[in-house]
């Protein structure tokens, strides 16, 4: 979903730059780079609310089996330790496990999590 976000983004920095007609706003013109930037504004807002990609298990499990999760560990003294990790997923009859890479369950601490980023292709 990020990757949306950053390339709508994108495009609209390109219209802003762009010597096009005017924009009108009520019988005044109106500068087209301060229109596109309230729009990257808007879009930048509504991306934080998507929180970078991260999806809350409340709200939805993974459909792939390598993932990146947020895991909460609750201390007994003092704040809880938040820790980002690589994950397996695995759904099986009556339930699901996330396993990190030491093949040991996580499932009762992970809160978030996202699809790995792509491979790198190299240039």
């Amino acid at each position: 979903m990020q990757e949306v976000f950053e390339k709508i983004i994108k495009k609209l920095k390109e219209i802003a730059i762009q010597e096009d007609a005017p924009i009108y706003e009520g019988d005044r013109e109106s500068d087209n780079y301060i229109r596109c930037n309230n729009a990257i504004e808007a879009v930048e807002q509504i991306a934080a609310e998507y929180n970078s990609g991260w999806i809350p298990c409340s709200e939805r499990l993974p459909n792939v089996s390598r993932c990146r999760v947020t895991v909460k560990y609750d201390m007994d003294v003092g704040k809880p330790i938040y820790e980002t990790k690589d994950a397996t997923f695995e759904k099986y009859q009556g339930g699901y496990i996330f396993k990190d890479d030491w093949m040991n369950d996580i499932t009762t601490y992970v809160i978030a999590w996202q699809s790995l980023p792509a491979a790198y292709k190299g240039i």
